[in-house]
């Protein structure tokens, strides 16, 4: 919790798209505090961001809503709002321990909100209620330049936005303490430190030149006052209030406004009418993309127990792969020893066949010796044959038949 007497609040005032966050880059160029929960950048909107914080916009919306009004109306009492009653003592509690807490944790920290333009009255009196050393600042910029703004980012009429620019400068006019220091956003973007100068020794704070010259891009006015209407005195806000209303109903009456805002109003409302169709289609769309999306999943869990049975074959028929890769080691190596025993029996068969060569060999040896017997025991044979004959030609003598007898008789005793 912050120490109300070490820190000086300052209260950032200026109508939608004035240039109020040009202006927060800038002081937080130079040392201003903006805290955290600052609401997001948006693109084409605010590129850098918006330099407000969320829980005050919400604080400035309830309060506006309870008041009966709204930021972009343009019916608003000419005298302000008043939050004096007892439908907003919760919304003074609220305040009181936003206000309570540091933004940021410098000696100098800042609050932004266009709506600032119409609650500042409602703000400034909390922070007396806590004596909290405050002060604040008003942007301007042409009221014109605005009404295009609006106009290009919400849709709005440049009658209608001249007029609720008109009615954000007069309430924020009354609502401002006396000499509050004015920034010129035009004048800014050409030189910002002798516009910020005043501002910065009113805090004080020290200027930062090249962190400025950083911050305030000239690029950030995206719509100035180029056409016709910008010759008007409408564009430089230099006349009188009643001045002022007599061009702006001159130049864009209020029912003009108020019947071009209706088109628009319609247009939009037969744009939500086409978008309410298209979701409507949308939503069958999406209802049958989740159909889809569920017969998918189904279809991806069967696949996915496929998948998983289909893993356990796998690792199954890989442990067969791993046995029959062992099984066909196995082969080989008996087959690797098989080879080598029949390597050896071919070498035994070799050794084999030649003793066979060479018993054949004796054989036929031994045949044809047989046969030179055979033909030596055929001769002895018919020698034999022919002594027998002789013999049994001298056996047949008779006298030496007997004598030749008996002595082969004692030969063969």
């Amino acid at each position: 919790m912050g120490n109300s007497q070490q820190r000086h609040l300052l209260f950032v005032v200026g109508m939608h798209r004035s240039g109020t966050s040009a202006v927060c880059a800038a002081l937080e160029a130079c040392g201003v505090a903006f805290g955290e929960g600052l609401l997001a950048p948006m693109t084409w909107v605010n590129d850098r961001g918006f330099w407000e914080a969320e829980s005050v916009v919400a604080l400035n919306e309830e309060l506006l809503r309870r008041a009966g009004t709204a930021w972009y109306s343009v019916v608003v009492d000419a005298a302000g709002l008043d939050f004096s009653g007892s439908a907003f003592d919760d919304c003074r509690a609220t305040a009181r321990e936003l206000l309570r807490a540091d933004f940021g944790g410098g000696p100098v920290q800042a609050l932004k909100d266009p709506r600032f333009c119409l609650t500042l009255p409602f703000w400034l009196q909390v922070c007396a209620e806590l004596g909290l050393d405050h002060s604040a600042c008003s942007v301007h910029r042409q009221p014109l330049a605005i009404a295009r703004s609006l106009e290009a980012r919400d849709g709005l009429p440049l009658g209608y936005g001249l007029r609720l620019a008109a009615l954000y400068e007069r309430l924020a006019e009354l609502a401002l303490p006396p000499a509050s220091p004015q920034v010129n956003f035009e004048q800014l973007l050409e030189s910002p430190e002798t516009v910020l100068r005043p501002l910065l020794q009113a805090l004080p704070l020290k200027m930062d030149a090249a962190a400025l010259a950083g911050a305030v891009d000239a690029g950030l006015r995206h719509h100035g006052g180029a056409d016709a209407a910008a010759a008007s005195p409408l564009e430089w806000g230099n006349i009188g209030s009643d001045e002022f209303d007599a061009l702006l109903e001159t130049q864009f009456p209020l029912l003009d406004t108020l019947s071009v805002l209706a088109d628009r109003y319609v247009e939009r409302g037969r744009e939500l009418t086409r978008v309410g169709e298209l979701h409507t289609q949308a939503l069958a769309v999406n209802a049958e993309r989740d159909d889809q999306l569920a017969q998918l999943r189904e279809e991806n869990n069967r696949v996915g127990r496929l998948h998983s049975a289909a893993l356990a074959t796998i690792a199954e028929k890989d442990k067969q792969m791993a046995e029959l890769a062992a099984l066909y080691d196995e082969a080989c190596d008996n087959t690797r020893r098989q080879q080598a025993q029949l390597t050896e029996l071919g070498d035994m068969h070799s050794h084999a066949l030649a003793v066979v060569a060479e018993r054949d060999e004796q054989i036929r040896d031994f045949d044809r010796r047989l046969a030179e017997l055979g033909e030596l025991h055929s001769a002895a044979l018919s020698r034999i044959e022919e002594l027998d004959r002789q013999i049994t030609h001298v056996t047949a003598v008779p006298v030496l038949g007997r004598l030749f007898g008996a002595l082969i008789n004692r030969a063969q005793r």
